[in-house]
């Protein structure tokens, strides 16, 4: 079993300095913090969801590559994963960040949710859980899916 930790809890580090803590307190790797920081949190001093001194982004990243898997080899750590708080519907800054992520090597990149839906949820008049699973498969947005889906309830 290996050991990682998220430069997320270590906001007063650069990489450097994180990669050799994590060194010396014998840890395997670190998942890179690579955010925007909050415009709100831009001077407020390091904090987990505000700056961080490593000054990761999308943004930089590409740039940056190169130097941070670098240092974190040197300290015979792994990168596990890159942890961006970019929702998955962002796509030309998951573009970005994967441009960057990409010099680096095959790094799984965590992503975030899309942002909550104001369509109301599914509802069904009947009590039947055949009725509620055809509802809430109705919803599938691989027409294939759907049309497959309604074939076999139609059959039962």
């Amino acid at each position: 079993m290996k050991y990682c930790v998220t430069s997320v809890i270590l906001p007063e580090f650069d990489v450097p300095e994180t990669c050799a803590l994590l060194q010396e307190l014998g840890y395997d790797g670190v998942e890179w913090r690579v955010r925007y920081t909050p415009e709100q949190a831009i001077g407020q001093g390091f904090s987990m969801w505000g700056e961080h001194k490593t000054g990761l982004s999308p943004a930089n990243l590409a740039q940056r590559a190169h130097e941070v898997a670098r240092i974190t080899a040197d300290h015979g750590l792994e990168i596990p994963a890159i942890a961006a708080n970019l929702r998955c519907d962002e796509l030309d800054e998951i573009k970005r960040l994967a441009d960057g992520v990409a010099r680096m090597g095959q790094i799984p990149i965590r992503l975030a949710r899309p942002p909550a839906t104001t369509d109301p949820p599914i509802t069904t008049t009947s009590t039947s859980a055949q009725s509620t699973r055809t509802a809430k498969r109705s919803t599938c947005s691989n027409p294939t899916a759907s049309a497959a889906s309604s074939k076999s309830t139609a059959a039962r």
